[in-house]
């Protein structure tokens, strides 16, 4: 995995957006399924993970 600088931080050119494990788009996947992109997406090198208030409904 390609990286970059991000200010003082480093992380993976690729990042993975989030909003699809919530309910953004409906029912969102189960535990067990979010886990296994998070783990996918881990594995393949992505520290970069975009997240927001808005997906979790400020949880």
């Amino acid at each position: 995995m390609k990286v970059r600088q991000f200010g003082p931080f480093q992380t993976s050119a690729i990042g993975l957006g989030c909003m699809n494990l919530s309910h953004a788009y409906g029912t969102p996947p189960s535990a067990e399924q979010g886990e296994r992109v998070l783990l996918a997406a881990l594995d393949a090198g992505v520290t970069l993970f975009d997240t927001a208030a808005l997906y979790g409904f400020g949880a």
